[in-house]
């Protein structure tokens, strides 16, 4: 009997652990918890620093506007990558990032929690279309990260 009741303890105990260290889904932001950002330069460092540790070369990053390798030949040492649009408020973040690349060609969406020890990427998804505005963005995000990872 007591072997049992330990094993329920045991079995509960790793369920609960397992539990905690699923992650959780990203945060989806309100518009009205949003400030549009629209330079790279201008959104937190801890997000900068995980979308593209440095600006420069092919695994940098290129701000809005600024040139980056679109096609899938490289140019030279342009970034693959350029800043699109950011909705930023003051516990979340939501991110477009227009990727190049020939068939790689589109757009990405990343979402971030701020955390006690700082911000914290909680999701991304490729292949989501250009947001043009914060609202656009929040429709964007809300369908792009309500689907399973299978879904997509």
């Amino acid at each position: 009997m007591r072997a049992a009741a330990f094993r329920v303890f045991l079995l509960a105990s790793f369920a609960s652990i397992a539990m905690a260290a699923q992650p959780q889904g990203p945060i989806l932001c309100t518009k009205s918890s949003l400030v549009e950002v629209l330079s790279f330069d201008k959104l937190p460092d801890g997000i900068k620093l995980i979308l593209a540790p440095r600006r420069a070369g092919l695994d940098g990053i290129a701000d809005r506007g600024e040139e980056f390798n679109r096609g899938d030949a490289i140019v030279g040492s342009l970034p693959l990558r350029r800043f699109n649009l950011a909705g930023l408020g003051s516990n979340c973040a939501i991110v477009s990032i227009q990727h190049g690349g020939g068939l790689e060609f589109g757009f990405e969406l990343f979402a971030f929690r701020r955390a006690t020890t700082g911000w914290v990427l909680e999701g991304k998804r490729v292949g989501v279309g250009e947001p043009d505005s914060v609202k656009s963005l929040i429709e964007m995000a809300t369908f792009a990260f309500s689907r399973s990872q299978s879904d997509l």
